[in-house]
Parts: C-alpha cells; sequence; structure tokens
C-alpha cells in the first residue's frame, strides 16, 4: 500500500468518507500509480491542492468520488480511485501538462490526461498508452 508523502488523506477524499489519517482502509481507495504520480508531480512543480473543505473551502469532489457523487460522469475514474483533479499552485497549469504529454504520463504510470480544462486531471485507468481527452 502507498501512502502519498507530500498530501494528506483528507486531501483526497471527501468529508463523509474522511475517518482520520490513520484509517487505512482509505488509503486502499486509490490506485497507488495515481497516488504515486501526484507525488512526483508536487515534487517536481510544487505544491498542489486538491480537495479544499478541510480549511473551509468548497471542493471535496476532486479526489475519490463516491458512487452517490452526482458530480461526474457515472462511471468517472474517480470512482474507483483511479483520478485525481490537482491544482498547481507554484507552476502553470499548461506547463505541467503538457511535461506529462512529453513523458508519456510518468512513463506509463498515468494513462489519461484530460484537456481544456483549468485544473489538472490525471487518471490510471485500463488503457494501454496515454488518453487524452476533451470534456
Amino acid at each position: 500500500m502507498y501512502k502519498c508523502k507530500y498530501f494528506k488523506l483528507y486531501e483526497l477524499v471527501p468529508p463523509e468518507i474522511y475517518k482520520g489519517e490513520d484509517y487505512l482502509k482509505h488509503w486502499f481507495i486509490f490506485d497507488d500509480r495515481c497516488l504515486r504520480a501526484i507525488d512526483i508531480i508536487r515534487e517536481k512543480f510544487g505544491k498542489c491542492v486538491v480537495n479544499t473543505w478541510k480549511g473551509g473551502g468548497s471542493h471535496r469532489y476532486r479526489g475519490f468520488r463516491p458512487f452517490t457523487c452526482d458530480i461526474g460522469a457515472y462511471y468517472s475514474q474517480h470512482k474507483f480511485g483511479r483520478a485525481i483533479d490537482l491544482v498547481p499552485l507554484d507552476e502553470d497549469v499548461n506547463t505541467v501538462r503538457q511535461y506529462l504529454i512529453d513523458t508519456k504520463g510518468l512513463d506509463g504510470l498515468i494513462t489519461g490526461i484530460e484537456l481544456d480544462v483549468d485544473w489538472l486531471h490525471i487518471d490510471c485507468r485500463n488503457y494501454n498508452g496515454l488518453y487524452l481527452f476533451r470534456p
């Protein structure tokens, strides 16, 4: 099981799922490729934001989304723990996205990237290659 070095669990799950940092069941929700990828992105490009609910912000579904969540597609990769939406704070999102495309998704760690959005959607879908898509 992989636990993020740079992200706390509450940044990746909504408040209705969060039961504390040591509740290991929640780390198992995620595909470890996504967790490793966001740590690599954070290490290379600086601070990134995912969910903001714990600090009073409005974002709660940028990481894991329960099936009861009506945000996104019904079979969204988020609902399987295979997608995370990041907002880089220290680098332009398009620069980060282009780097991920140029490195073929960090050499296959990432298999899906959403284009033409103001955030960085990455996922680890069952796909051979790098799937680029638009909203």
